[in-house]
């Protein structure tokens, strides 16, 4: 069965690389990698009317276009890793006092895509720098690294992320605020960036 192309790209991911694949029409890629770089309704609209004309197969567009993660960051793994933040520059502007602890298990191999986990916690009050002080999922490392998901804990919205006139420490259901959706959608994008992550094995 063939991918719904608007499904799959509004994952929300952007692309900083691309890989490249001979059956796909130059056109159709430039069209393809244009959408994900833009913000722009009107703009993602046309391109879209370009996509759906093409009569080859649109899963080998998208896969071609998907981010496949980065050298950089293909021997983080095996560690702990707590309070790291957005490393990508759009995503970062925009989430950047949001940092997150991760885990990539041991056994990760940039060539066969890995599940992603992102543990959602902290929907409560907010406390400055709490989230990097949290265990959420450190003493599960052995259960990792047994399995294929990479394990991000998230935290809730806060900061850039709050809606106007909120006040942090009277607010709970920081995962109801209306950021959340884009936050969460950000770092699966991150993580697509740094590590081979398949996009039908991204958990909440």
């Amino acid at each position: 069965m063939k991918q719904s192309l608007p499904l799959c790209l509004c994952l929300g991911f952007l692309f900083t690389h691309t890989h490249s694949l001979a059956a796909p029409p130059e056109g159709i890629m430039r069209a393809a990698e244009a959408w994900l770089a833009s913000e722009s309704p009107d703009e993602r609209r046309d391109l879209e009317a370009i996509l759906h004309s093409y009569q080859g197969d649109i899963d080998e567009v998208i896969e071609a276009v998907m981010p496949k993660g980065s050298a950089a960051h293909a021997e983080i793994k095996g560690e702990f890793i707590k309070g790291d933040t957005f490393v990508t520059p759009k995503l970062l502007a925009r989430n950047e006092d949001h940092p997150f602890n991760f885990y990539v298990p041991k056994n990760y191999d940039p060539s066969k895509p890995m599940g992603l986990i992102l543990w959602m916690h902290g929907g409560g009050t907010y406390k400055v720098g709490k989230n990097v002080t949290r265990r959420s999922g450190e003493d599960n490392t052995k259960q990792m690294d047994s399995g294929d998901y990479i394990f991000v804990a998230a935290e809730a919205c806060h900061g850039v992320n709050f809606p106007e006139g909120a006040k942090p420490l009277e607010m709970a259901g920081r995962w109801s605020v209306p950021a959340s959706e884009r936050y969460l959608s950000d770092l699966t994008n991150e993580f697509m960036h740094r590590y081979h992550i398949d996009p039908n094995r991204i958990v909440l």
